[in-house]
């Protein structure tokens, strides 16, 4: 017990640490949002590489000034250099209720004061008006936001006693808090956490209504809210020399998914012919356990068939429960064509694997192959194929390494036929926008995070920087168009 109390303490201790740590202008958000993002500013700036483009950048700014004087006004404030916005700390934005928030870190307030003062025009104009420490500010009459000399604060629930709660800090604070830390483990150049647990109960409840009325009722749907009201996820991208990455994390799934999944064998996924590879995909699982958590959703779908398709689906069902192991599938050739190249590497008796193809009438080739005292069924219409036998192998297999599943695009002959098939005005538009591209995966890991990622041909660009590059060149290149 007495271990206990201490623990408790520590912990308490090590949160109110971590909340005195938080820059001054974050503790407005609160521990209980339903959604917070955070954009790593510093990190977006130096990686876009704008002071590559200064000149260019010039003449795109001033083409849009003459066009628009609401722009011409923001364009002014951003190019003096003195907006008030320390534009090197990180911008957030968070959900409370239903009402979204932006925050962002003061530099000067006086300048802050009188660049929001600027933006006014002969249609909408802004005020800041004094009260002590804190500044509203005004948008044709109406209160849109407040600011001290750390913090900016907009939208949202315009009142107020709302802005002062939270920049008196009344609230708990979101960094400091449990939900917090998950947060901080996963960051990346843009980050965003979403906690089904403060969603508010007017809103679960029209929540499930909306669920029922889209679901029906279906048996221990009632689980699934539950189960969906307890999650906690964070997301982030992640902006690399050679690739660009989508991350997702769970928090509070259960155990009830733990066993369902394995590690895939990489070797299974080096017996994949590279040759004219368009995609790849593998997953390690016990399908008798898939079967079981899916049990009453397939009972449902049962019901709703007709009695040939009843029978198809129960076969692939006993193909299923009888799948333990790294399952492979692979498409070759040409996009356009009718009949592309397949393989499928299955964890299975052929035996199962050919009473489904008969029953479709499929004639696909198929072999089996003995793997320790298991049958495995191999299944393709690549000529020669031999399993064992690969002269030119998958060669990202080390990708898949400690996951569950693995997912592989080769984007180079995607782009080609995106190009192909573009409008002849865009074509060269198109073309140079793919040009950098070499292939995308997505990974899901043994903890069952997700991993998409986008690869370049050169692995020393950074994506961003290639974003921003085109984009730019586009736009002054049609500058007539603005």
């Amino acid at each position: 017990m007495k271990k206990c109390y201490l623990r408790s303490l520590l912990v308490s201790v090590l949160a109110l640490f971590l909340a005195s740590c938080a820059e001054e202008y974050t503790k407005v958000i609160p521990a209980d949002s339903i959604a917070v993002a955070e954009l790593d500013l510093k990190s977006i700036l130096k990686k876009s590489n704008l002071k590559a483009h200064e000149d260019k950048l010039t003449d795109i700014f001033n083409v849009l000034k003459r066009e628009n004087k609401e722009l011409s006004n923001l364009i002014n404030v951003i190019e003096s250099g003195n907006s008030g916005i320390d534009w090197l700390k990180p911008a957030y934005m968070f959900l409370d209720g239903e009402n979204p928030y932006l925050v962002l870190a003061v530099d000067n307030k006086k300048d802050l004061e009188s660049s929001i003062v600027s933006l006014s025009t002969n249609y909408d104009t802004f005020q800041v008006l004094y009260d002590g420490e804190v500044s509203w500010i005004e948008q044709g009459g109406n209160l849109v936001g407040a600011l001290t000399k750390s913090t900016l604060i907009i939208g949202g629930e315009a009142y107020k006693s709302t802005y002062r709660n939270m920049l008196e800090h009344n609230r708990d604070p979101f960094f400091g808090s449990e939900v917090g830390e998950l947060f901080n483990k996963h960051l990346g150049d843009v980050t965003v956490l979403v906690n089904m647990q403060a969603v508010p109960s007017d809103i679960k409840r029209e929540l499930c209504r909306e669920l029922e009325y889209e679901i029906g009722d279906i048996d221990g749907v009632e689980e699934v809210y539950d189960q969906l009201f307890e999650l906690q996820a964070v997301a982030n991208v992640k902006l690399e020399e050679g690739k660009a990455s989508v991350n997702l994390y769970m928090a509070n799934l259960g155990d009830e998914l733990t066993d369902v999944w394995g590690t895939i064998d990489t070797d299974e996924l080096e017996q994949v012919p590279a040759n004219d590879l368009i995609g790849l995909m593998a997953v390690s699982m016990n399908g008798y356990r898939v079967y079981e958590y899916m049990e009453e959703i397939l009972d449902e779908i049962r019901r709703e068939l007709d009695y040939e398709d009843r029978e198809l689906l129960r076969m692939l069902v006993d193909v299923l429960k009888n799948t333990n192991g790294t399952a492979v599938a692979s498409i070759s050739g040409e996009i356009d064509v009718d009949e592309p190249e397949v393989l499928c590497l299955l964890p299975v008796s052929k035996r199962k694997v050919n009473d489904v193809l008969d029953y479709m009438g499929e004639e696909l080739p198929y072999m089996y192959r003995l793997k320790g005292d298991k049958e495995h069924a191999v299944i393709t219409n690549i000529s020669g194929y031999s399993y064992g036998n690969v002269s030119k192998s998958f060669d990202k297999a080390s990708n898949a390494k400690s996951c569950s599943a693995y997912c592989y695009v080769n984007l180079r002959p995607v782009a080609d036929f995106l190009v192909r098939e573009s409008d002849r005005e865009y074509r060269d538009d198109v073309s140079v926008a793919l040009s950098s591209l070499d292939y995308a995966d997505l990974k899901v890991n043994e903890d069952l995070g997700i991993s998409m990622n986008v690869y370049l041909t050169d692995d020393s660009d950074n994506v961003l920087a290639i974003v921003v590059d085109k984009m730019v060149n586009f736009c002054h290149d049609h500058l007539s168009d603005l």
